[in-house]
């Protein structure tokens, strides 16, 4: 069997010019619209075998929302820090196109408007609606209302931060229930890490990332792993975020002040904390108990 590095090879996204008629991007977003579709589409063609039954690529369906997203907030870098998430939830941006977007977040302050089409094989209980879902989203809400608090506007974040999912494709298996890439077979596994670890060395290099934060032990260790396979220790460093999972007692439990401790042990706090909210934020978050 190949190395992971052999195997990306055949698909690498380096020189992404010939993918958009022969015209070069005429930004940063453009370039990692590219990427992230040229991802997307060497992905849909692995063989996914049970018990995967459905795939969603918002990459696609949600395409004028992603790319409104990226073009809102990230067509100029660098972006020194970059948030990485595993894989789009079913109620994020599996249905708003962009990572952990909840709905109402998405709407009302990123403001991000865009239309969605049905995919292909929709499953009849994950149905996509976009920004007409009624469903929350816990984990995402969690998120981007902690940067609320701490940044204020959007931008004073998009200013220095990147969010990106691992892996942009939503897995589910006839139920419906969620399938994450670890959890999938492990040959197609196998495939997708090459795919997906090429595809966020592209991304890094774009946008000039300095430090990773992984939002889950999982994410955090494919980083990990891929800075040290490339010799970018000096480079680029890697910090772990408890997700903001609800299904997870230790998130519910406090993650404002876990992620606020987590920003400042890796000097991302200073940063982002350049205006009154993350002032305020940083004296309510000291006083509140963070679990051991």
């Amino acid at each position: 069997m190949p190395t992971v590095h052999e195997y990306a090879a055949q698909f690498h996204y380096g020189n992404t010019s010939h993918m958009m008629n022969n015209s070069p991007p005429i930004d940063l977003a453009e370039q990692l619209m590219v990427i992230e579709e040229k991802l997307a589409d060497d992905l849909m063609k692995l063989t996914y075998e049970f018990p995967v039954e459905y795939v969603y690529n918002p990459i696609k369906h949600a395409k004028d929302l992603h790319y409104n997203f990226l073009k809102k907030y990230y067509t100029e870098g660098p972006k020194p820090i970059l948030f990485l998430g595993m894989n789009p939830g079913p109620w994020g941006m599996v249905q708003t196109g962009v990572p952990f977007g909840e709905v109402g977040v998405v709407k009302d302050w990123l403001k991000i408007t865009g239309d969605v089409v049905k995919p292909e094989n929709e499953h009849p209980k994950r149905l996509i609606e976009g920004l007409q879902c009624k469903r929350k989203e816990v984990s995402g809400r969690r998120f981007w209302e902690f940067f609320k608090e701490l940044c204020g506007a959007p931008e004073n974040f998009t200013r220095h931060c990147l969010v990106y999912n691992y892996c942009p494709l939503s897995f589910m298996t006839k139920s419906g229930k969620n399938v994450t890439p670890p959890e999938l077979k492990f040959e197609v596994r196998y495939q997708l890490f090459a795919l997906c670890d090429d595809a966020l060395c592209q991304v890094l290099d774009l946008y000039g990332v300095k430090k990773i934060v992984g939002l889950g032990r999982y994410v955090e260790s494919r980083a990990i792993k891929l800075v040290r396979q490339n010799g970018w220790n000096n480079d680029i460093s890697t910090h772990f975020l408890l997700h903001p999972s609800p299904a997870s007692p230790t998130a519910n439990n406090g993650w404002n002040g876990i992620a606020t401790k987590m920003l400042q042990e890796s000097r991302i706090w200073p940063i982002l904390a350049q205006n009154p909210h993350s002032l305020l934020l940083s004296q309510q978050q000291q006083q509140q108990p963070v679990p051991s």
